[in-house]
């Protein structure tokens, strides 16, 4: 299935230069400049279009609004990966000096090993996974460093990250997210696919130095699914994970196709990684290796993770409440999740809801209460 917000003719034009790879620009087209370029930028595609195109010289005929507006992009991206690339580089650095391995996930490694250049994959911030171990240790890095925390990190029940700004001179903001936990979604999930199991197979990414590491692709391409899946009830697809995943499935060899599959299989998200595989070849005409095309055969029963592919933001809350609390091994634990999760600290309020005003606080909380109680009547 497949969920992409896009104006009116966006999607065949997408069609022509990924599937047909025709880079002209269409004839009587139902797109108008300002919905493509503003589709286009929201799904994190401008800089990989302007590429795929072959920039100005092969953007002959296109609308010069829009190769404006892809050029501009493009070197915004360049410019604001060069200053990260310095920034995360210290910062892993000082990581390593402190006893600490971190792996870096989802966009940041696959931008400098899978894309034709690094500013070619926009993110807005940068994942770093540790050991639940070093959370402490991390915080005192990240503060001496002089990174602010953006919002409260003790809440276990609700999060398993923290997200630290820091403001550069030429008013650029890096955010980095630090995560124990490879996903906020599923805690099941987060257990088997655990920080340590990922270290154990984690390759160097040269460009960033000796002090950088990643998921291998077999392990990339797992968590690429997985993190779809956990983000499709809030707003569907986002073209750019998409291809993601379209990139990393070509790139897996014979053998790391079979222990892909292997890996779906065991977590039990056979049907999410499909969904996923289907979902990238629909719009970018991925070619699968054997494995992957028998892996689209199956269609396990016992697979409860599928249902976060339901459309709508109440359904992927109850099903990531359902999930968690089945994880849970005791009604203590389930009773405290819940708790949490009605009554979460002040701090986390604040965030949460964009305000500095204490005094909003009961508001807030009564606002928390009537949302959960809306969710648990509707259907």
């Amino acid at each position: 299935m497949s969920s992409v917000d896009l104006h009116e003719g966006t999607e065949k034009i997408l069609q022509r230069i990924f599937i047909k790879n025709t880079c002209d620009w269409p004839e009587n087209t139902a797109a108008s400049t300002n919905d493509f370029l503003e589709d286009i930028t929201a799904q994190g595609l401008a800089p990989l279009l302007w590429n795929q195109i072959g920039g100005r010289k092969g953007a002959v005929g296109w609308p010069h609004d829009i190769q404006t507006g892809l050029h501009s992009r493009v070197l915004h991206e360049t410019a604001a990966e060069l200053r990260l690339q310095v920034e995360l580089t210290a910062l892993l650095h000082s990581f390593t000096k402190a006893g600490i391995r971190p792996l870096l996930l989802k966009g940041t490694p696959l931008s400098y090993t899978l894309y034709p250049a690094p500013g070619m994959r926009p993110r807005c911030d940068t994942d770093i996974l540790i050991p639940e171990s070093a959370r402490a240790k991390t915080a005192e890095i990240m503060e001496r460093l002089g990174y602010k925390a953006l919002h409260e990190a003790s809440v276990d029940l609700i999060n398993s990250q923290m997200c630290y700004g820091s403001s550069q001179s030429a008013g650029l903001f890096n955010s980095f997210d630090i995560h124990w936990m490879v996903s906020n979604n599923d805690r099941r999930f987060s257990r088997l696919f655990n920080y340590e199991r990922l270290a154990a197979r984690a390759v160097n990414i040269p460009e960033l130095g000796p002090d950088s590491w990643c998921p291998g692709r077999v392990d990339a391409l797992i968590l690429a699914c997985f993190h779809r899946a956990g983000h499709f009830s809030h707003g569907g697809d986002k073209l750019i994970w998409l291809y993601d995943i379209h990139l990393l499935s070509e790139a897996l060899s014979h053998e790391e196709a079979t222990a892909f599959c292997r890996t779906a299989a065991e977590l039990k998200i056979v049907r999410i990684c499909t969904d996923a595989l289907c979902t990238a070849r629909s719009w970018f005409g991925t070619t699968l290796s054997p494995p992957l095309e028998s892996l689209l055969q199956q269609s396990p029963e016992d697979e409860f993770t599928i249902v976060y592919l339901q459309p709508g933001r109440a359904a992927g809350i109850k099903n990531k409440a359902v999930m968690d609390l089945k994880e849970l091994s005791t009604w203590r634990q389930r009773l405290h999740y819940l708790l949490q999760n009605l009554f979460p600290p002040a701090q986390y309020m604040l965030w949460r809801y964009n305000t500095g005003h204490k005094t909003a606080l009961p508001l807030l909380y009564l606002r928390r209460l009537m949302q959960g109680a809306y969710l648990l009547i509707k259907k």
